[in-house]
């Protein structure tokens, strides 16, 4: 007897969002990268089940040497990241090797760099439910609830 049974597919985002990262992973490989590359960059890592390497572009807030970056919790791939994964990041055109970290459940500690992303990556906050006012500053309550489901990935560049 064949034992049939469905297998549950981990999500990996909508096809459209597949293909549009497509789109986006070719561009920050290409000579063309400086029309994102301020903003985004490639992450590459190697999965930790799988042992296929993966890239995900991501958006980016660099402070010397750290690299950081927010994604949402349900999403899969910064899970291949916990234990200081090696990493290789595409940034502004160059391959840099790196070392990352995924910070959750620490809002105190997020939050003050999540500000200081949403500041430099003024689009990202309507990606992240964080609303601006008038003066130019994020709104506080959407961040503070923002926040609670994110994790913060922390890159250390070699």
């Amino acid at each position: 007897m064949v034992n049939t049974h469905n297998r549950t597919k981990k999500r990996r985002g909508m096809p459209a969002q597949r293909l549009f990262n497509r789109f986006v992973i070719w561009l920050l490989q290409s000579p063309f990268h400086r029309v994102l590359s301020t903003h985004l960059l490639l992450l590459t890592y190697t999965g930790k089940q799988s042992g296929t390497k993966r890239s995900v572009p991501i958006t980016y807030l660099q402070e010397g040497e750290m690299v950081t970056a927010f994604c949402e919790r349900d999403v899969i791939w910064w899970k291949n990241l916990r234990g200081d994964a090696p990493v290789t990041v595409r940034l502004r055109g160059r391959d840099v090797a790196g070392i990352a970290t995924p910070v959750t459940n620490d809002p105190e500690a997020m939050t003050p760099t999540f500000l200081a992303f949403l500041q430099k990556n003024r689009q990202a906050g309507g990606f992240n439910a964080v609303p601006f006012d008038t003066d130019g500053q994020p709104n506080k309550e959407a961040l503070d609830r923002s926040i609670q489901t994110k994790v913060m990935v922390r890159i250390q560049l070699a």
